[in-house]
């Protein structure tokens, strides 16, 4: 039996014209009046048991019971809820890791002005080349300063034309030996 014009219009009105499952309104969309317990299930067409509702919802609906759909929405809800929660701490980890990267940087600029004014207080050679001393970020990651500073010392005393790359070989038969951290040397 079809639900009458007069209790359709009851319905509507009592749901101000709005569909109960997705807030559409005319004239964006074309209501119906849904029974929220499916007459196939034994549903009545009382108005208690008639909801307004978009043709869409109304077709997705079939004969379902509107708890079912509405936990399904749940279901894929807290789904893409998930997902932009995981989107949202990968950002904020990347963002993290980028101060780490700049702070890092930083400190290896510090110690990389510490060892080139420590090169100069303790040799006679000169300042290092800038494409020279832009190898120690390299040791500075993978020897402690106190290991880096005594590779300089040691190349400052050998008879040599080019002390830097005396240093850099010390370093990196350091870092051979097993002289380095794991985690670097700073």
């Amino acid at each position: 039996m079809a639900v009458s014009k007069k209790t359709r219009f009851a319905v509507f009105t009592r749901d101000d014209f709005t569909c109960q499952y997705c807030g559409k309104r005319p004239p964006d969309t074309v209501l119906e009046v849904d029974h929220i317990t499916p007459r196939s299930r034994g549903g009545t067409d009382n108005i208690d048991n008639l909801a307004t509702s978009c043709f869409d919802c109304n077709r997705g609906k079939a004969a379902s019971f509107a708890d079912e759909i509405i936990e399904g929405l749940d279901v894929q809800l807290q789904s893409e809820v998930a997902r932009v929660q995981d989107r949202l701490e990968k950002h904020a980890l990347r963002q993290k890791l980028r101060e780490l990267e700049q702070e890092l940087s930083l400190q290896d600029e510090d110690l990389k002005g510490e060892l080139i004014e420590y090169w100069l207080n303790h040799w006679i050679g000169g300042p290092p080349r800038y494409y020279d001393a832009s190898s120690l970020p390299y040791f500075i990651h993978r020897l402690p300063l106190p290991e880096i500073k005594e590779a300089m010392d040691i190349a400052a005393w050998k008879p040599r034309s080019n002390y830097w790359a005396y240093f850099c070989g010390i370093c990196h038969t350091k870092i051979r030996q097993g002289k380095g951290t794991e985690n670097g040397g700073s």
